[in-house]
Parts: structure tokens; sequence; C-alpha cells
């Protein structure tokens, strides 16, 4: 499974890594924005991926470049450049390139190793861990992806020094879904200091790698992570169809929470005061998804596609309480359209 290497400066992990496997060559694949800022900030780590791979490859930055055109792209880049089987990849970035990079190097020659250096907080809490690798199909989140754990993840918390204020909330809302399934003592400290330390970040990827490693293929207990993405999923696939950029993962997973803890309340006892209590510590800290009461259909629609359904019946993650999570718990429509109503009209 994957080695989690907790570094202050990456090319040590990196040599770790690579001086304990053989391989022929080496490719990077990074957005064309971070090269060119992470380069200049970090040229330590600049130079050392020139000195050992010459085949860096980007892509052009943003979830709607997470497609199969950009796919086909990648693929064809490195079949250009002879990759072979005992290549390795070397996913450098943030939720988008761990996804699509590691997709990329599972299907390629029916798949090549490779390692995730993630520089965001979402993707050192949540993409870079776990195996699943993906891309966005037809108008619907990470519709097609494999399970393929990388040989190493490694992360360093300076990286995240130089994150915009809206990177650091979304890598916010993995960090408070993960905290909401499995410690209340945490999720209480987040709700007095919304931030992430280096405690609750090596917490949270502990967490998910123990979870995706007792259930790599989601058959069970890993379905847990999918907390607040079923709703979440739905409204980031809608916001990016419409262009709107500046509405991130993980802010669409946070109020993909709140619906999630609507249908906890009706379906589960989840206590009320609980609610209030998400909405004035937690989700005060992101504005309002620009969607209203005319989406409903539009959101119950790319619901019922999710993915994570099984014999026509939607399921969800839902909480009895804090850190007392349940995974495939059926919803029906009208419940559905019940919880979408509250959350659309604000009356929560």
């Amino acid at each position: 499974m994957t080695e989690i290497i907790y570094t202050t400066y990456p090319v040590e992990g990196l040599d770790k890594v690579l001086n304990g496997i053989d391989y022929d060559s080496l490719f990077v694949i990074t957005d064309s924005n971070l090269k060119k800022i992470l380069f200049e900030r970090r040229p330590d780590i600049g130079s050392y991926l020139e000195s050992i791979s010459s085949d860096i490859i980007t892509f052009p930055e943003g979830e709607c470049n997470k497609n199969i055109s950009t796919v086909c792209d990648l693929w064809t880049l490195l079949s250009e450049r002879g990759a072979s089987r005992k290549s390795v990849i070397i996913n450098l970035g943030g939720g988008v390139t761990t996804d699509m990079g590691g997709f990329v190097a599972s299907t390629f020659k029916r798949g090549l190793r490779y390692v995730n250096v993630p520089t965001t907080l979402l993707s050192m809490v949540d993409a870079s861990v776990g195996g699943k690798t993906g891309i966005d199909f037809a108008g619907l989140k990470n519709e097609v992806g494999t399970f393929a754990f990388p040989i190493a993840t490694i992360i360093d918390t300076d990286l995240l020094k130089t994150l915009p204020s809206l990177q650091v909330l979304s890598g916010m809302g993995e960090v408070v879904k993960m905290t909401m399934l499995r410690s209340r003592q945490d999720y209480v400290s987040l709700i007095k200091d919304f931030f992430a330390t280096d405690d609750i970040i090596r917490k949270c990827v502990e967490w998910k790698k123990e979870i995706t490693e007792a259930d790599s293929n989601e058959t069970g207990l890993r379905k847990l992570l999918n907390f607040g993405h079923t709703a979440g999923h739905a409204f980031e696939s809608i916001l990016t169809e419409r262009g709107t950029n500046d509405v991130s993962h993980g802010m669409c997973v946070a109020h993909g929470i709140m619906v999630a803890l609507l249908l906890s309340k009706f379906l589960m006892g989840f206590p009320s005061e609980r609610i209030y209590e998400y909405k004035t510590n937690i989700l005060s800290h992101y504005r309002m998804l620009p969607i209203s009461c005319k989406d409903r259909e539009l959101i119950v629609d790319k619901i019922t596609h999710d993915k994570k359904n099984s014999a026509g019946c939607m399921r969800f993650v839902l909480l009895k309480d804090i850190a007392a999570p349940e995974y495939d718990v059926p919803v029906s429509r009208d419940d559905l359209e019940s919880a979408l109503d509250v959350y659309l009209m604000n009356e929560f």
C-alpha cells in the first residue's frame, strides 16, 4: 500500500522513494500554473525535478480540464516520450492533478507506478491518499476512474503557506468532513479555531489511509468518506458546467454536508442543535453557493445518477451524531426534496 512521508524537504522524500525502486524513466505531471509558481517559490523542488527528469508534462489548470481530452493528451505525450511499464510518474499538484495523474498512470500500458506530491490542503488530506483516481465525464464528478494506490505520498505542509484563501477553504471542507466522521474532540477544536494544524492534517491522512486500506475498493467502510459528497458533487457538477470558476470542491462539500445533516435530522435523529452549531461555526466561513430553488430538480437529477446509488435507490452517508456515521442509508426522493427545500431557502 501507500507509504506516507511527512517532510519539510520533499526532495529527500522523493530520493528515499526512488532509491528504493527499480525504474527506467521518470515523468512529472503538473498543471501549467503550478509549475510556474512553485518552481519560482521553491527552486529546490524545481531544480531537483529537472535534474531527475527531462519530461515535465503540464496541462491547463482547473477542474474544467479534468476530462478525457486532457487524459488523451497526457497519454499521447507519454507514448511519444517512450514511457514503459517500468516508468514512474510523479504527480505534483492539487486534487485535479493527483486525481487525473493517478488515472493516467493506472491506465497507461495497463498501469504504471506513481508518486503523489500534494501541494494543496485538499490534496494532502484527501485526493492524494486512498488510491481513488478519476476524471469528470458527462457532467458528473469523477464519473470515470480506477482504484490504484500510489506507491508513496509525500506531504510537506510548508507548501500550504503560499495558498490563496479559496484553496485553504477548499481543503478545510475535507478536514471538517473527516473530523465529523471520526472525532468529536477534533471537531470541537475546529469550531473554536477554524484552522488545520499539522496535527489535524496528520490525523486526517492517517484516518483516510486506515479506512481505504481496510476497504480498498469501496465495498463497505470506505463509503463513509462520501459524507457530504453526494449533494456536494451535484453542486460542483452544476457550477462547473456553468463555468463558475470561484467555487471550489471543498466549498461544495461544506454545503453538501449541510444537506446530509438535514437528512440526518429527518431520518437518523441527528440533534438540531448540532445543525445550528455547524451553520454558525463552520458553514459561516463559506459564502452561499450560486444555486437557487429553481435548481432543485437539476440537483436531484445529478444525485440520482450518483455512482454510489444501488438498486435504483439513492444512498447517503448520514450521522446519528458527530463521530457516529452510517453508510448506505436509503433516501427517498421526497426526503431529498424536503432537505433541499430547507437548504435552498436557508431555513436551517
